[in-house]
């Protein structure tokens, strides 16, 4: 009898500790909570004063200064590709210059492979604006990390604006 109790004792514990890192964001040993991967809560974008060189903090500014956030041109007859691909000018690094037509490639890529992860778990809603915070958050992170300059701005409008154009056709 007290090898029972010695053993429901140990699953309680664990299945406690469990319940608070939920309630907490940590994670323990023992039980897998989620299909996807932890994501580092420090990948908040960055603060405006450090970085004085970036000229598009917000949407509102980039739409003010280009009046377009379009990345796409349209087809080609000798292009194979389904549209032609010109890249994402609101990314900049952090003396404002934007990312290059290979790099902004490059980072479309990577965006795809995350989301084909989240896509391989059965976890990719039919639209993004479907997509519930442990998504979000593990998308942020993996870009974020591959992509620092992506947290120069607030609200994290230049990632959401990239996604926004990627995750349709994903």
């Amino acid at each position: 009898m007290q090898l029972i109790h010695i053993a429901l004792s140990d699953h309680y514990q664990k299945l406690l500790a469990q319940i608070t890192s939920l309630r907490t964001g940590e994670d323990t040993s023992g039980f897998a909570t989620s299909a996807l991967p932890s994501t580092a809560s420090t990948l908040q974008p960055k603060d405006t004063g450090d970085f004085p060189g970036v000229k598009w903090w917000t949407q509102k500014d980039y739409d003010k200064d280009t009046n377009n956030l379009s990345t796409i041109d349209s087809e080609d007859e000798d292009d194979t590709s389904a549209k032609k691909y010109k890249g994402y000018p609101w990314v900049e690094n952090k003396d404002g210059v934007p990312l290059d037509k290979q790099q902004s490639k490059a980072l479309a890529a990577h965006l795809r492979t995350a989301l084909n992860f989240v896509g391989n778990k059965r976890r990719a809603p039919s639209h993004w604006s479907d997509a519930d915070l442990e998504i979000v958050k593990y998308v942020r992170s993996e870009m974020y990390t591959a992509y620092p300059d992506l947290r120069l701005c607030l609200h994290h409008w230049k990632l959401n604006a990239i996604i926004t154009l990627v995750y349709p056709s994903w």
